[in-house]
Parts: structure tokens; sequence; C-alpha cells
């Protein structure tokens, strides 16, 4: 996953491999609680009461352990899954038994990290 942060918002998008690469190819987060292609650029993350920190190096961190240990409601779960269309967590439910994610489930942006961080960056 790659996670973005500029000051109070934050993004996350999927890639394939391991390896960062700016010019990868971003697919939609299979998570909820992140806004997909009607909310442009796609991959905001919706804190609901969260209130993260100040986007920083200091603490990008401390950002990323509040979105990820949050729970996930079924708001903004739609759209993320092949499998499962209506709802990822029932896709996530089931990769939890898995090392990673299956990377045939994922949904393409139809853009590159870099071409999202440059929509969001020149605003």
């Amino acid at each position: 996953m790659v996670f973005l942060g500029l000051k109070s918002d934050y993004w996350v998008w999927a890639i394939k491999g391991s390896k960062f690469d700016p010019e990868a190819e971003a697919f939609h987060v299979p998570l909820p609680n992140v806004y997909l292609h009607s909310y442009q650029p796609c991959g905001r993350i919706c804190w609901g009461d969260n209130k993260p920190p100040l986007a920083s190096p200091n603490t990008i961190t401390k950002a990323w352990e509040l979105f990820i240990s949050s729970p996930f409601n079924g708001h903004l779960s739609d759209g993320k899954s092949r499998a499962q269309p209506s709802d990822v967590r029932v896709q996530i439910q089931k990769a939890v038994k898995r090392s990673s994610y299956p990377v045939k489930d994922l949904i393409s942006t139809n853009q590159t990290i870099a071409k999202l961080v440059a929509a969001i960056t020149d605003d």
C-alpha cells in the first residue's frame, strides 16, 4: 500500500508487488472508509470521528496506525473487490488467512501513483 498525507488529509492506494515505484499502476485499496472515483482524486480516507495528526515525517506513522487500527464499518465498502463488489469486508475476512491480498481482485484507478499525487499536490 501507498500512504500519503498532506496537511490534515490522507490518501491510500494499493500497488502490485512490494517495491515502491511512482509509475506503478494504482489500485483502489481493498478497504472500507476510502473514497472511490466520484471523489477526485480517489483514495482519500474518510476518518469519521477520528482526528489524524497534521501530516509530516514525524506523524505519518501515527496517522497510519490510527487508520489501520480503526474499526472498518460499511461506509464506502462497495466497489473495491471483484469477488465481493457490494462489500469488500467479506473479501478481507477471506484474505486474513493469506500472506497477501489476491492481486487479481484489485480494481485499477486507471492512473499511476505519480499522477494521483500530482493531482493532489497541484490543487
